[in-house]
């Protein structure tokens, strides 16, 4: 069994066969490096065929180079697999003298229900395994500032035993119910945003953002994303009258359609437009034969603050919790005395 660097045609053919997130796409990959970061395909193989495969970055840092891997590896692997992955990972980022390597596994560290009550138990079998292999466990993330892109808390609605709109709409409570026909009353409509026409849409979300305290991206992002993944994804536009009042961008992956970003004017939320977005964007999983529909992220706070999970609550649903961020260092004693030069001199 070896560790090596894959192409990038290889990456791609094998995760076709795997449900993965976004994070983990050829099409993420191509924009990460138009953004500055080096990309590596990377897996073990085992005569000749791929067992496990990964996409990671490196970005330049104060004394070396910083490597991350968000959610990944892709594939079905036994333990002596994942543990030749790891090992093999290591030994890579030494040799490309990485100062650090940060990894957000893909697994889930619990389930819970819409309320936020738990549903299993901690995942903490996993978390040892990652620690038997060198790595460090750094902490479990909660809240929107602790999370960006990568998010550790997910909000999922399963779609596998619905199959036309009728099902759909009986699987909301009665807020999403009377939402969704209020807006189509008022006349509100979804559409298929125009690459031209992904400047609204960046407003849309850069206000709800600022508001509701999650980050946001620029529209080079947006106009990138439309670009890198095609007809996968899809920037949609609510509107009453000609104005937009609310958006959102979806990104089909596998099995899934993924409700990456959003967000609406707060001027016109008695039109119910936002409910209507999602509702539209679920039929249109459905028409693409999708089985999942991620919510994606929430604050993972259950004490009533996170407006956010409130507004997904209405669909019906589950939580997903993932593990967490890890750390490996090649050489902690010259990571922290880098660490302690960036504090004197004030560098990044």
């Amino acid at each position: 069994m070896t560790f090596q660097e894959i192409t990038k045609d290889e990456f791609a053919q094998f995760s076709r066969q795997y449900s993965q997130s976004f994070l983990q796409t050829r099409q993420m990959a191509e924009m990460l490096e138009k953004r500055g970061y080096q990309p590596y395909f990377v897996g073990i193989k085992q005569n000749d065929e791929l067992k496990l495969a990964a996409f990671m970055t490196s970005l330049k840092v104060f004394g070396g180079l910083k490597f991350e891997l968000n959610f990944g590896p892709i594939g079905q692997a036994n333990e002596a697999e994942l543990a030749s992955f790891y090992k093999g990972l290591k030994a890579f980022v030494a040799d490309h003298q990485g100062l650090e390597l940060r990894t957000y596994p893909d697994s889930n560290y619990r389930t819970y229900d819409p309320k936020g009550e738990a549903i299993d138990q901690p995942n903490e079998r996993a978390v040892e395994q990652l620690k038997s292999y060198g790595f460090d466990f750094v902490v479990r993330h909660i809240g929107f500032d602790e999370q960006d892109v990568v998010a550790e808390w997910q909000y999922i609605k399963d779609l596998a035993e619905i199959s036309d709109e009728e099902t759909l709409l009986k699987s909301y409570n009665s807020n999403a119910k009377r939402n969704v026909k209020k807006a189509i009353k008022n006349a509100v409509s979804v559409r298929v945003a125009d690459f031209d026409e992904l400047d609204k849409v960046e407003k849309l979300i850069e206000g709800t953002g600022e508001k509701r305290k999650f980050a946001t991206k620029d529209l080079s992002y947006y106009q990138e994303l439309h670009q890198a993944f095609g007809d996968k994804a899809e920037m949609l536009l609510t509107e009453v009258e000609g104005k937009a009042i609310a958006a959102g961008v979806f990104i089909e992956v596998g099995s899934e359609f993924l409700y990456l970003y959003g967000g609406s004017d707060g001027a016109y939320g008695k039109l119910g437009g936002p409910f209507l977005l999602q509702h539209t964007a679920m039929l249109h999983a459905l028409e693409r034969g999708l089985k999942s529909y991620n919510f994606y992220g929430i604050s993972g706070k259950f004490d009533g603050s996170d407006g956010v999970l409130r507004f997904k609550q209405n669909f019906g649903g589950y939580i997903t919790q993932k593990l967490g961020e890890f750390a490996y260092y090649p050489s902690k004693t010259k990571f922290k005395l880098i660490d302690i030069l960036k504090k004197i001199t004030g560098r990044k």
